[in-house]
């Protein structure tokens, strides 16, 4: 399908370019062209102005996708907990068999998910911003061409400049390998947020009840107060034999 689209587009533009030539190499033919197939020539020129209009829609729609796609790559591992946390966070909504979390861990689960969380997520894509292969690969070919300039030059002054910019990139190069190392402690501290509320999804899909959502170390590890257990609701069976 892609291939006869392009036969014909190329088709189309040889067809131009040929009318082009006639006008200009052969006037009174392309007059006499003009007059023949004045409206052909009008509505093939509308049927070219749609195709170019379309050709451009598509591929600002093509790149704007993909921009976006690339832009969602920084922080899918954000995404995926918040997801699992709202489903979840639903389930138990509904099902009040299972659910004997405290109102209290509701409320420092959503600081943790919808604050602590959403801060990563901005941190990370500020980080892998720094660190994005362009702009190690732009880094790297500066530092090759200093290098080169500083093995060329024979003038002291020039040298001393060009060593300040060396020194210069190779601390960022250093800066960029530890942003890096930031990155990966702050995805895991992610994954672990998603495999433990995965535990909790397999708990309520073979209908466990559940009395928390995350243990304390989670909630220290992103600074929030872990809840107080005496918050915590008793099972449903205790709660109706009280009432």
């Amino acid at each position: 399908m892609k291939s006869e689209s392009s036969s014909c587009f190329g088709s189309l533009l040889l067809l131009l370019a040929g009318l082009v030539l006639i006008r200009f190499l052969a006037p009174g033919v392309f007059r006499l062209l003009a007059v023949l197939f004045e409206g052909t020539i009008y509505a093939g020129g509308f049927v070219v102005i749609l195709v170019l209009g379309a050709i451009g829609y598509f591929t600002y729609k093509n790149l704007k996708g993909n921009k976006q796609k690339q832009e969602e790559k920084k922080f899918v591992h954000v995404t995926r907990a918040e997801s699992l946390y709202r489903s979840v966070v639903d389930h138990l909504q509904r099902d009040i068999v299972l659910n004997q979390v405290s109102p209290e861990e509701f409320l420092q689960s959503e600081i943790l998910v919808g604050e602590k969380v959403q801060e990563i997520k901005r941190e990370l894509i500020r980080l892998k911003d720094f660190a994005s292969p362009g702009n190690q690969k732009l880094m790297n070919q500066q530092l090759r061409e200093y290098k080169q300039k500083l093995h060329e030059s024979s003038d002291p002054a020039v040298k001393e400049v060009v060593r300040e910019n060396i020194a210069m990139l190779e601390e960022k190069n250093l800066r960029i390998a530890t942003v890096t190392e930031e990155i990966r402690q702050k995805e895991a501290s992610l994954d672990l947020i998603f495999n433990t509320l995965s535990r909790v999804e397999e708990d309520l899909k073979f209908g466990r009840s559940i009395s928390r959502l995350f243990p304390p170390e989670i909630y220290r590890r992103f600074g929030v107060e872990p809840p107080s257990d005496s918050g915590r609701l008793p099972p449903l069976a205790e709660r109706s034999s009280k009432e």
